[in-house]
């Protein structure tokens, strides 16, 4: 046998066990309310895209999650390293308007509130202090639809605003910056 068929063999299953459970079952995820899910949403960032999850509890209408989510980027110039991390913690909820069915899109309105937290590695131990001294407060409001795929499967698209505070406050030096701006996401949600 080969050495990666018992690893693959065990991934397929586990990703059977979790999407067919509805697919026989039940035309939406939340048909039988309430629900626990996990969403893996990619936003647009500055160096790509940036990959954050929302772990929750949904029923019909109603629903709302904690966010973890965690970056890191690293960059190789004229022989300097830089690695960046960021870490992101927050809360969020949502109102559906009608439950996710696999021919149409149920549609809803979110608010999400994240904290950034940025530290670096470079090789100027200056800039890292300055770095991690940084912190980022982020407040999210919009609408986005949801279609179901499966019983336990769905995939949602969020547009709304996302509204940014930076705030640097080292001994006699603060800095702060403010700016809102369109913010859109895309989500893979898994109902169980």
């Amino acid at each position: 046998m080969h050495p990666l068929a018992r690893p693959l063999a065990s991934f397929a299953a586990a990703a059977l066990a979790v999407l067919t459970p509805g697919l026989a079952l039940a035309d939406g995820p939340l048909d039988d309310t309430p629900a626990f899910s996990i969403s893996t949403v990619a936003k647009p960032a500055e160096m790509g895209v940036s990959l954050s999850n929302r772990i929750g509890l949904t029923s019909e209408k109603v629903g709302g999650w904690g966010v973890i989510g965690f970056d890191r980027t690293g960059r190789h110039v004229d022989g300097n390293n830089s690695t960046n991390q960021v870490l992101q913690l927050g809360v969020g909820g949502r109102y559906l308007f009608s439950a996710p069915e696999r021919a149409n899109a149920a549609p809803y309105v979110y608010a999400q509130a994240v904290t950034n937290r940025r530290t670096a590695n470079t090789d100027n131990d200056e800039m890292d202090d300055l770095i991690d001294d940084v912190q980022r407060y982020s407040l999210f409001a919009g609408f986005g639809g949801e279609v179901a795929l499966t019983g336990a499967l769905s995939i949602s698209a969020e547009l709304g605003l996302q509204h940014d505070v930076t705030n640097f406050d080292q001994d006699d030096v603060r800095l702060m910056s403010i700016h809102t701006h369109l913010d859109s996401g895309l989500a893979i949600n898994v109902y169980f």
